[in-house]
């Protein structure tokens, strides 16, 4: 959003900053649940 990047002009673009973070959350989530086989 305009207001985050105006707070923080000096950091990584937002966008690279969202993707790291979700990845490694995303990471983290999967290696803490159980292994349970996807259902499509």
């Amino acid at each position: 959003t305009p207001e985050l990047v105006a707070k923080k002009p000096t950091e990584p673009s937002l966008g690279e900053l969202d993707l790291n973070t979700f990845g490694y959350l995303q990471s983290v989530l999967y290696l803490e649940q159980p292994q349970i086989p996807e259902r499509h």
